[in-house]
């Protein structure tokens, strides 16, 4: 009896046991649902004339591991792959122009992905995969919809295009030390202590920077961050210097430089060589301090912030 329920190319339902399965030559649609909750299934081979994966249609597969979607498919629908807790590799190709609304939702063993260059719309595709760290939304994205990283609490880097950076803060939860890359800056964000988590720097804006300068400098925003987030939202802050004042950026500096030690354990703690190298680059280690820096850098157990040591 065929493990297959096809209509007219349409694959409707798989009703086998799972573990590795090949999907017939013959479908060219995966339907909605059609291997919903196959708890079973453990790698699955999509034939290269599939044009559309449903929506559902791999949600609750929670052993499935590798997947590569063919050329031809241009969207992945809402909810194709939520709950698949084992998917380690995913393949996407460059005909996909759009990721559906929880595309990926508890996908809990991702940890890096490729979205190719053509995509121009992300629907809160990569909710709660707890173990992504990295990823890097190609210049085509032109809309990230809110809650696409929430709960992706290992997340630290996210490189998006200069575009889409006023929309960093709803697309994300509280991640400590995630750091958010554009071509022209960085901004960084940082989670405070475990008793007071969901506090981090605010992406301000451009263009209103200046009504927060005094409140970040002396107190932090909203004063109530710890030293961490107000150490990383001054070193952003002269990162992404818009409208900012002369007499601000003295004050940032001294205000960094006062306390350059205490940024070397934070950029150990979040894995962030970046943060050393925005110091040098706007002198919050310089010839008066670089000695003292450079005992705490020769000291790091991270390589690659051990690296800057003179």
């Amino acid at each position: 009896m065929s493990d297959f329920v096809i209509k007219n190319g349409v694959l409707t339902k798989y009703t086998g046991s799972g573990g590795d399965v090949v999907i017939p030559d013959e479908v060219i649609k995966i339907g909605n649902k059609a291997f919903e909750w196959c708890k079973n299934l453990q790698n699955v081979t999509i034939p290269k004339n599939i044009a559309k994966i449903g929506n559902n249609a791999f949600h609750g597969c929670e052993n499935l591991q590798n997947v590569i979607i063919p050329e031809g498919v241009k969207k992945i629908e809402d909810r194709t792959f939520c709950g698949c807790k084992k998917l380690q590799n995913i393949v996407i190709p460059k005909s996909v122009i759009e990721i559906g609304k929880d595309a990926f939702c508890g996908c809990e063993s991702l940890q890096n992905i490729a979205i190719p260059e053509n995509v121009t719309v992300i629907e809160g595709a990569f909710s709660y995969c707890k173990n992504l760290q990295s990823i890097v939304v190609p210049k085509s994205v032109v809309k990230i919809s809110d809650g696409t990283f929430f709960g992706c609490t290992k997340i630290k880097l996210i490189v998006l295009d200069e575009k889409l950076l006023f929309c960093t803060e709803s697309m994300v939860d509280s991640s400590y030390g995630l750091v958010v890359k554009s071509e022209n800056g960085i901004s960084l964000f940082a989670r405070s202590s475990k008793t007071l988590s969901n506090n981090k720097i605010d992406f301000i804006d451009k263009g209103d920077w200046n009504a927060y300068d005094v409140d970040i400098i002396n107190n932090g925003p909203c004063y109530k961050y710890r030293a961490e987030a107000r150490f990383l939202g001054a070193l952003g802050r002269l990162n992404d210097p818009v409208d900012l004042t002369d007499e601000c950026r003295e004050l940032y500096v001294e205000l960094l430089v006062k306390n350059a030690k205490k940024l070397i354990p934070i950029a150990e703690e979040i894995d962030c060589p970046e943060i050393i190298e925005m110091m040098i680059k706007h002198e919050i280690i310089n010839d008066g301090n670089r000695k003292a820096i450079n005992k705490l850098l020769k000291a790091s157990a991270n390589e690659k912030i051990a690296a800057f040591a003179e």
